[in-house]
């Protein structure tokens, strides 16, 4: 019986600690400026998928990432940008981190694809996804289902939501139909006039 509640107990409670932890990583990073050193904390072990509401958000791919520091200096590095549930991070060289509040901006790009300026916010960096008279950011570059905020013509940036998007775009049934099916960009693309 106690082999058995040892083993029942080592399962329950040893599954419960591989879900990832938090680690300090001190890190020294190279500018023109001189060295600066600083330590980080990420989260090691993160899912290769993050849930936003009811979007599923990939967020390892591979980036080339032109990056601006407060200090003006720059970096260009290949780089994964990881989202947690309150921040991200540009993780490169499995130990060196790039957080939002060290940046003034980041430029990525990927083969393919043009390249998109992202600005810090508190936590995370904010990508511009379409231009227009309605406009889509999103915490991810180049990924539709990371959209976050919409803006309308020059107004304040409001929380995504379907609904908000249907009723700020939604007068064609082709742009209704888009939305319905998860195509915001494309949704947001033939109403600005650029399909």
């Amino acid at each position: 019986m106690k082999q058995k509640l040892t083993a029942l107990f080592t399962l329950v409670f040893g599954s419960i600690a591989v879900y990832g932890q938090f680690i300090d990583v001190p890190t020294t990073m190279r500018t023109p400026y001189g060295n600066v050193k600083t330590t980080n904390r990420i989260y090691v072990g993160t899912p290769n998928y993050r849930w936003w509401g009811n979007r599923k958000v990939k967020s390892t791919d591979t980036y080339n990432i032109k990056v601006v520091y407060k200090n003006d200096s720059t970096a260009k590095v290949d780089g994964v940008i990881l989202l947690t549930d309150s921040a991200s991070v540009i993780l490169y060289d499995s130990t060196f981190t790039i957080l939002p509040r060290d940046t003034r901006e980041i430029t990525c790009s990927a083969p393919g694809m043009k390249k998109v300026k992202g600005l810090p916010t508190d936590s995370t960096w904010r990508f511009q996804l379409s231009s227009g008279s309605v406009k889509a950011y999103a915490n991810l570059p180049f990924t539709e289902e990371a959209i976050i905020a919409l803006q309308k013509d020059e107004g304040e940036l409001v929380p995504f939501s379907k609904e908000l998007l249907l009723e700020w775009i939604g007068v064609s049934t082709k742009i209704v139909e888009m939305v319905e099916k998860g195509k915001y960009l494309e949704a947001i693309r033939y109403y600005n006039g650029q399909l």
